[in-house]
């Protein structure tokens, strides 16, 4: 007689994807509290003020990017399946528009 295993997690399974998801998502906040509040108050320079938009530098991009990848990996695997974490940005002159394309030099081109 074959056994057959179900694709879905067991309890010690969905115990570690869920702790893993927790664990996952309070990085993310964090990395994102610190790229958007600016330099910590001990490293020269006030924070940012409550309610002020701050820019994330291309730094700040990148760690978010790779801590994303990073959670979908770990997610992904605790389901079972493979994941490659894709680059940055694999075209240097591929530009982002989520909307609208705006620049009409680019779109010229």
């Amino acid at each position: 007689m074959r056994r057959t295993f179900s694709r879905r997690p067991g309890r010690i399974g969905r115990r570690r994807l869920t702790t893993t998801a927790l664990a996952g998502t309070a990085l993310l906040l964090a990395v994102t509290g610190y790229v958007s509040a600016g330099a910590p108050a001990g490293e020269g320079g006030a924070p940012a003020p409550a309610g002020t938009v701050v820019a994330t530098t291309a730094a700040g991009r990148s760690l978010l990017h790779d801590a994303e990848q990073e959670l979908q990996r770990r997610c992904m695997t605790a389901a079972g399946f493979r994941y490659r974490a894709k680059p940055e940005n694999p075209l240097p002159e591929a530009r982002d528009f989520p909307y609208v394309v705006d620049d009409a030099q680019w779109a010229g081109r």
